[in-house]
C-alpha cells in the first residue's frame, strides 16, 4: 500500500479526573488518538495533532470540554444515581483464548489476561495446530494457564471446547491478538452479578496500534468500535415465542474478540455453530449467530463500553482485503438463522434489503473516490458477499462440520454431552402490555426492579416531585440499577 503521506498515529488513554503532566509520544507520531476517561470509564475518543510528539494537558482538556460536555453530565448523573451501590459478589469466570499457530501473539497478550484485577481461570484452546509451539509456551512460561487441544479446525469448534471445558459461571472470550484492560473481567462480571436475566455482555474494542495505512483504513471504515454508550438488547414476546428480529443487525452490539456469556445461557442456547467463523469456508459470523440466538432464547444482552479490549488490526493491505472479503460471512449468518427461526421472515427480508443498499452505497462511493486503495477494499467486500451467495458457502461448511462431528473421537464427543441442567429462560408471564411504575431516586436507585409488562413507563421522582418519565421495552424482564440509570439519563438528555 503506497501512501507516502501517512504517518503513524499514536494510541493511548487520557484520564481527566487525575492531575498529570502533558502527554508525550515518540516524535515520529504526527497525531494521537486518545481514549478520554473519567475515573477509568471511557467518555469517547479524540484525535489531536502532536507537536514533536507532545501535546499539553490544557489543550486536551479544552478539546474534551468542547466535545464531551454531554458525556460528562451523563457520567455525573450516573455516579449520583448509583452512589448507594455495594460491591457485588462476582461470579466465577473462565477467560478463553482460542489460538492457532500464533505463539508470538500469545506470548504478548497472556500477561495482560493474567493481570486482570480479579482472579479468573485462563484457558488456551489450541485449534488444530500444525506444531506443539503453543503447548510448549503455555506449559513452560505460563504454568497457571490451562492448555487444551481442539483438533477440529474452526474457531467455533475452539469456542465450544472452551465452553465444555469450563465449569465457571461466566466465560469471557478474547482473541490472541487482543489486549484486555486490567479491569475488563471485573466490569463484565459485575454486570452479570447485578442482572440475572443477562445472558451475554460485549465490550468496546479499540485499536491497539495505528502504525500502518491498513490499520488506519480499517478504523475509518468502521473498525470494531461500537460506541461509548451502553446499549441493551432484549427479546420481544410474540404469540409463538420470542421474537428478536429487531436485533437482526446484532453486530451493532460488538464483536467476538470481546464477548462474554453466562455459561448456563450458552448451554441452554446450544453450542456455537461450527460451520461459521475463522478456519471454515464462511470465515466469520459465529459471534453474531450466538448473540442472536441468546436473545432469541429469552435472555438480555448488553454492550458495555467500560469493558475495553485493544485489538491489533491487520497490518497489511492484503490482510485487510481478506478480512473485508470475509464480511461475506453475514450471508452465512443470515442463512444459519433462517434455518433455525423461520418465524423471523420479515426481519430477514428487512436486513437483506438493508445489506444490499449498504453494499451498493459503498461501491458507488468507491467508484467516485480518487483513492485506488478504497476502491479495492470496497470491491473486496463486495466479492466476499457475492462469493458467499454464488458458492453456497454456508451449506458446504455445514457438510464439512457434520463430517468432522461424525468422525469425532469418543472422548471428545463425551466432553460435548453437557451435563448442565440449565434450560432456556423462556417467556415470563406478560400481565399487561404496558406497566407503570414509580421510582424514587432520593437515595439512589433500587438494585433491581421487577416488571411484568412488555413496555414499562417509569416515573422518576425526587423528593416527591416528578423529574422525568422514562420508557423501557424489556419484555417482562427485571431492570437492574445500571439499566435504570441509563433509562433516566436518556430521558433527560
Amino acid at each position: 500500500m503506497s501512501q507516502p503521506s501517512f504517518r503513524p498515529i499514536a494510541t493511548g488513554d487520557f484520564e481527566i479526573s487525575s492531575s498529570g503532566a502533558d502527554v508525550a509520544f515518540d516524535p515520529s507520531y504526527g497525531s494521537a488518538e486518545l481514549v478520554v476517561r473519567i475515573e477509568g470509564k471511557p467518555l469517547g475518543q479524540i484525535r489531536l495533532r502532536l507537536d514533536r510528539g507532545a501535546i499539553s494537558r490544557y489543550e486536551i482538556l479544552r478539546a474534551v470540554e468542547t466535545q464531551f460536555a454531554s458525556g460528562l453530565r451523563a457520567h455525573d448523573l450516573s455516579q449520583w444515581l448509583l452512589r448507594g451501590q455495594t460491591s457485588p459478589t462476582l461470579p466465577s469466570a473462565s477467560i478463553a483464548i482460542c489460538t492457532r499457530n500464533r505463539t508470538d501473539d500469545l506470548v504478548r497478550m497472556l500477561p495482560a489476561v493474567l493481570a486482570q484485577s480479579h482472579d479468573a481461570e485462563v484457558i488456551v484452546v489450541d485449534n488444530a495446530p500444525s506444531n506443539d509451539d503453543a503447548k510448549t509456551l503455555v506449559r513452560t512460561r505460563f504454568p497457571t494457564v490451562r492448555y487444551v487441544l481442539e483438533p477440529r479446525p474452526g474457531l467455533d469448534w475452539a469456542r465450544n471446547c472452551a465452553t465444555t471445558e469450563s465449569r465457571s459461571d461466566v466465560i469471557l472470550f478474547v482473541d490472541d491478538d487482543a489486549f484486555p484492560d486490567p479491569d475488563w473481567s471485573r466490569v463484565v462480571r459485575t454486570l452479570f452479578s447485578r442482572d440475572p436475566a443477562l445472558g451475554a455482555v460485549t465490550g468496546l474494542t479499540l485499536p491497539f496500534e495505528l502504525e500502518t495505512p491498513a490499520q488506519e483504513m480499517f478504523e475509518r471504515t468502521g473498525g470494531f468500535n461500537r460506541g461509548f454508550r451502553r446499549k441493551w438488547g432484549v427479546p420481544f414476546p410474540a404469540s409463538d415465542g420470542w421474537s428478536a428480529g429487531h436485533l437482526m443487525g446484532i453486530g451493532d452490539f460488538g464483536v467476538g474478540t470481546n464477548m462474554a456469556y453466562r455459561r448456563s445461557a450458552l448451554v441452554a442456547t446450544g453450542l456455537f455453530d461450527p460451520a461459521l467463523d475463522a478456519g471454515t469456508m464462511t470465515g466469520g459470523a459465529g459471534d453474531l449467530n450466538m448473540l442472536f440466538r441468546v436473545v432469541k432464547n429469552g435472555y438480555k444482552i448488553v454492550y458495555e463500553p467500560g469493558a475495553i479490549v485493544r485489538h491489533r488490526h491487520r497490518r497489511t493491505e492484503a490482510e485487510l482485503k481478506r478480512q473485508l472479503f470475509n464480511n461475506g460471512a453475514v450471508v452465512a449468518y443470515l442463512q444459519s438463522l433462517h434455518d433455525l427461526f423461520p418465524d423471523e421472515k420479515q426481519a430477514f427480508r428487512y436486513i437483506s434489503r438493508w445489506l444490499t443498499k449498504d453494499l451498493s452505497t459503498k461501491l458507488l462511493r468507491a467508484v467516485r473516490c480518487d483513492s485506488k486503495v478504497q476502491r479495492e477494499l470496497a470491491w473486496a467486500e463486495a466479492k466476499g458477499y457475492g462469493h458467499a451467495v454464488v458458492t453456497r458457502t454456508y451449506r458446504r461448511a455445514q457438510k464439512n462440520a457434520q463430517r468432522l462431528a461424525d468422525n469425532t473421537p469418543a472422548h471428545l464427543a463425551a466432553r460435548e454431552r453437557l451435563g448442565d441442567s440449565a434450560i432456556p429462560v423462556g417467556r415470563p408471564p406478560i400481565l399487561r402490555d404496558t406497566e407503570y411504575v414509580e421510582v424514587d431516586i432520593d437515595d439512589g436507585l433500587l438494585p433491581w426492579l421487577d416488571v411484568s409488562g412488555l413496555t414499562t413507563v417509569i416515573n422518576f421522582r425526587f423528593k416527591g416531585e416528578l423529574v422525568s418519565v422514562g420508557h423501557c421495552v424489556n419484555g417482562g424482564r427485571g431492570i437492574s440499577d445500571e439499566q435504570l440509570a441509563d433509562i433516566l439519563i436518556e430521558s433527560v438528555a
